[in-house]
């Protein structure tokens, strides 16, 4: 059998809109003893569901575009953080002592985990449900990537092991 389905936006007398959709298809006119075929529609008020659906597409709209701002403020005064650290570090590098060698190198560490962060979250606030979010994704590299961080601290701090000898598949 073969449907039809469609929408239809249908002022009422006082002059409201009301979104319908509509249904059809036909019916075997030897199963009802009929000479001739049946079209049978069904239809469903959909205003509701229409008017929430408009109202979190605009919601959708209004936090890409927060994300772009936001996103814009915050990767601003990192860039300057990592770039007078790196100036720093190129400047008076060689006289600093291994801590505050290592401190330098936390900081523009930071900085570019916190840049990735920004972006990531710009990415997933640009994502519209139409595409397709789904990607393989390699455990074995985020753990790696992971523990070429300087959080060593963290890591300590929340009693974490990390065994990096796992076999671990690709997942979706």
């Amino acid at each position: 059998k073969q449907f039809v389905d469609f929408e239809e936006i249908i002022k009422t007398k006082s002059g409201e809109e009301k979104f319908w959709r509509f249904t059809s298809t036909t019916i075997d006119r030897t199963i009802i003893n009929q000479h001739e075929n049946i079209i049978m529609t069904i239809a469903n008020d959909i205003t509701d569901t229409y008017k929430v659906q408009k109202k979190l597409e605009e919601s959708n709209a209004k936090l890409e575009e927060f994300a772009h701002v936001v996103s814009h403020d915050l990767r601003e005064p990192l860039r300057k953080i990592a770039g007078f650290t790196q100036i720093l570090q190129k400047n008076i590098g060689s006289e600093l002592n291994n801590e505050d060698a290592n401190f330098l190198h936390l900081i523009i560490n930071g900085a570019s985990r916190m840049q990735k962060m920004i972006i990531s979250i710009l990415k997933y606030a640009s994502i519209s449900s139409e595409q397709d979010i789904h990607s393989v994704i390699n455990l074995q590299e985020i753990v790696q990537e992971l523990v070429g961080y300087d959080l060593v601290e963290l890591i300590n701090e929340k009693d974490v092991e990390i065994n990096r000898n796992l076999q671990v598949q690709e997942i979706i």
